[in-house]
């Protein structure tokens, strides 16, 4: 009677193991709201898990991008990136952020020349 015995390398069932131990962070686009007023837009986004020190707001040219990382705990790993092209009337030079509750909201301020106004008439 012949037995086959099967051996495993214990270097790659560790290596194995440790992968499906911690698997890799979720890759995702977070939802968000845009709202437009006269006075700019407002941006709201779930950012659910995210500490502030873990979001990164960057603007190049006329793209702003939210890159966020969450760790893993209650809910799974994750890195979020979302990007935004600036319409030409926004003042970036006064964007501003706030993140509260796991919600990011972004203050984009139009710049006041391109902001309605009234025009008085002469007599």
């Amino acid at each position: 009677m012949e037995t086959n015995v099967t051996t495993q390398n214990p270097t790659t069932t560790d290596k194995a193991s440790a992968a499906k131990a911690t698997p890799a962070p979720l890759k995702l686009v977070p939802p968000a709201d845009v709202l437009e007023g006269e006075a700019g837009i407002l941006v709201l986004m779930d950012l659910v898990g995210v500490a502030r020190d873990g979001v990164t707001l960057e603007v190049d040219k006329d793209i702003l991008t939210v890159s966020a990382t969450r760790p893993a705990g209650k809910l799974p790993a994750a890195t979020f990136k979302r990007s935004f092209a600036l319409p030409v009337e926004v003042d970036q030079e006064r964007i501003q952020a706030t993140h509260e509750r796991g919600v990011l909201t972004l203050t984009l301020p139009r710049r006041a020349s391109a902001r309605p106004r009234q025009i008085a008439i002469k007599r």
